[in-house]
């Protein structure tokens, strides 16, 4: 098994409640704090992302799409590279390939690779969008399909099968804690007692004293 191998096997499941999806991400990333996406996932060096973006929409798969593209023409040294409809269990989509370039400052920049999938569902747009350095985008892209194919959303019965089995977790965690206190009280209410059962011998504590003098 090599190393890439390894990694896509122990890859980490991530379920948003609020959104209705999960997704897994590549072994060993991290979680990042971003506000404009729902979710954002770094490698070690922060050199390779994925992150989903979720989106109230009217509009249709279409017309979401060709806006977003239009959208995309505004990056700095923008090519589309590829198009194609996206299919992912039973989700229908699209994807867009395309390479750009992040400018830091005048002179120090970044060639980028991005792959993004969109999906439209229920009023909601989802795109998933992963990306890294233009060089290495190869790399990566056995990583970056291996999260794609686990998008899914969840159905209304699975969100309540697992509200269920949260709300079963906590009543369990709570009811562990009020035994450990209750425990813990007796504990120390209980009165204290003999270190030894059974008889103690007379030498086992300080002899008495003598009784007092009659003289």
């Amino acid at each position: 098994m090599t190393l890439l191998t390894a990694q896509l096997a122990f890859a980490s499941l991530y379920t948003n409640l609020n959104h209705g999806f999960s997704i897994n991400f590549p072994y060993g990333w991290e979680e990042s704090d971003n506000p404009d996406v729902a979710v954002l996932y770094t490698n070690v060096d922060g050199s390779a992302s994925i992150n989903v973006i979720v989106e109230e929409t009217q509009l249709s798969l279409a017309t979401y799409v060709s806006e977003s593209k239009t959208q995309l023409e505004g990056l700095d040294y923008y090519e589309l590279l590829s198009e194609n409809s996206r299919t992912i269990g039973e989700l229908n989509g699209y994807e867009l390939v395309y390479a750009w370039t992040y400018f830091y400052d005048q002179e120090n920049y970044v060639d980028l690779q991005d792959k993004q999938v969109y999906f439209v569902e229920k009023g909601k747009a989802f795109i998933i969008t992963c990306g890294c350095n233009y060089s290495d985008y190869e790399s990566y892209l056995p990583a970056f399909e291996n999260s794609l194919e686990s998008f899914s959303l969840m159905t209304s019965e699975t969100l309540g099968q697992l509200n269920l089995t949260l709300i079963i977790a906590a009543v369990a965690i709570v009811t562990v804690v009020v035994l450990l206190i209750t425990l813990v009280l007796l504990r120390r209410r209980r009165p204290a007692q003999r270190q030894f059962d059974g008889q103690v011998s007379e030498t086992s504590f300080p002899p008495q004293p003598p009784p007092p003098s009659t003289k």
